[in-house]
């Protein structure tokens, strides 16, 4: 689950400042905020270059497992270290 309000309130950037700097939408910005839907891969990344922090800053406690739909494929972690690793591979 992602922090992300919680990372924008922490940096002082509101929605509508996050969607013009990432070129995403607010509207799915607070979808994604409320849990409605999930963000790519590219949109976290997108998120943590505009935020200044890294992905793992905007994972909720670290010790949950973290679900990841990439492509239409479910990929699980159970640390955000081996979710930054394996996005790392990606990049």
């Amino acid at each position: 689950m992602l922090r992300l309000q919680e990372v924008m309130e922490e940096k002082g950037i509101t929605a509508r400042e996050l969607a013009l700097r990432s070129n995403i939408s607010q509207v799915a910005i607070s979808n994604i905020i409320t849990g409605k839907s999930s963000p790519k891969v590219e949109t976290i990344y997108k998120f943590a270059e505009v935020l200044m922090v890294p992905i793992a800053d905007l994972f909720i406690d670290q010790s949950e497992k973290i679900q990841l739909i990439i492509r239409n494929e479910l990929h699980v972690f159970y640390s955000v270290q081996a979710l930054q690793d394996f996005l790392d591979k990606r990049a």
